[in-house]
C-alpha cells in the first residue's frame, strides 16, 4: 500500500494501524499539522482504499479552504465513493496519467 502522499504541496506520511477502529471508533484520520493520515490496518483492501480517498478528499477541501465541505461528512463521504467507484468501474482511466 501507499505509505506517502503529496495533497496539493503537503506531503502526508500514511501510517496503517491494526487497532484504530477499536480504539477510537476511527477507519481513518487525517491530522493536517503533523501531515499523517491513519488508516485501520484491519479492513479489507477495498475499504481502506475508500478511506484512504476519504482522508485525501479532506486534507485538499483543507487546503483549498473549503471549510463548509471538510466538515460535511457526507458529503466527503459520497465523493469519495464515487471517485472509488469510477476509478474501480473504469481501470484504464489511471493509464493515462502515466502519458508523459
Amino acid at each position: 500500500m501507499l505509505n506517502h502522499i503529496n495533497i496539493l504541496g503537503i506531503n502526508y506520511k500514511i501510517k496503517y494501524l491494526n487497532d484504530l477502529i477499536e480504539r477510537e471508533n476511527l477507519y481513518g484520520e487525517i491530522d493536517y499539522h503533523k501531515q499523517t493520515i491513519r488508516i485501520d490496518e484491519s479492513m479489507r483492501r477495498d475499504r481502506k482504499v475508500r478511506t484512504l480517498i476519504h482522508e485525501i478528499l479532506h486534507g485538499i477541501m483543507e487546503s483549498l479552504g473549503y471549510n463548509d465541505i471538510n466538515c460535511d461528512e457526507e458529503k466527503i463521504q459520497n465523493i469519495s465513493n464515487a471517485l472509488y467507484l469510477l476509478l474501480e468501474n473504469n481501470p484504464k482511466l489511471l493509464s493515462l496519467f502515466s502519458l508523459r
